[in-house]
């Protein structure tokens, strides 16, 4: 199979995972896995999209074994990338299952996996803002503070108003400060997903909901 024929698979999962259709994302998930190399980047990308689709259906046996393997990797493709998915999956897993303390373990370790990953400096704005919005809300699930959330709030003012990914950013990042105000957004972040909003990006919101 070619890296086109892998990425092509990986990207319809993860529409299947976007659209909840959480069955079809692992399904498509496990072929990628399945038919590329052992040391591919879109491999370890089927990994973790099996860890977010497992976490949303309350598949724990499959979040564990998942996040697992891909910190495990002997390659060093986006290591942080994927060690800070890990983590922040396993996070989820431990907060879904009443272990909280080991929970913010995870999530602070998963922060700081993300802020160490370094991007080519020809990477787009968009890339860039996506890492520093998983480095934020890891960061404010362990600790419960907003201020990279609100700093990243800056940041997005500052872009386009007509780039879609940046607008579901904002979104996305508006409904954690709120959650962390004390109000429940989980209505509001359902409706955001169904608008095209990444379910990854509201992933410390909707499982186990």
């Amino acid at each position: 199979m070619t890296k086109s024929d892998a990425k092509d698979i990986y990207m319809k999962g993860y529409a299947a995972f976007d659209k909840g259709d959480y069955q079809e994302a692992v399904d498509l998930a496990t072929k990628c896995i399945e038919l590329s190399p052992p040391d591919s980047y879109w491999r370890y990308g089927a990994l973790g999209l099996r860890c977010w689709a497992a976490n949303y259906s309350g598949d724990d046996e499959t979040v564990e074994k998942d996040a697992r393997a891909l910190l495990s990797k002997e390659s060093k493709i986006d290591e942080e990338w994927f060690n800070g998915l890990a983590l922040f999956n396993l996070g989820l897993l431990r907060r879904r299952t009443g272990e909280r303390n080991e929970a913010m373990i995870l999530f602070a370790r998963a922060s700081k996996e993300y802020a160490a990953y370094k991007l080519d400096d020809k990477a787009p704005i968009g890339w860039v803002l996506v890492n520093e919005f998983f480095i934020a809300v890891t960061h404010w699930a362990a600790s419960g503070k907003t201020n990279l959330l609100d700093r990243l709030t800056i940041r997005l003012s500052e872009q386009s108003e007509t780039d879609e990914e940046i607008q579901h950013l904002q979104n996305a990042v508006a409904l954690y400060r709120r959650l962390a105000k004390g109000e429940d957004v989980t209505e509001e972040a359902s409706g955001a997903a169904a608008k095209g909003v990444s379910r990854a990006f509201l992933s410390a919101i909707l499982p186990g909901k």
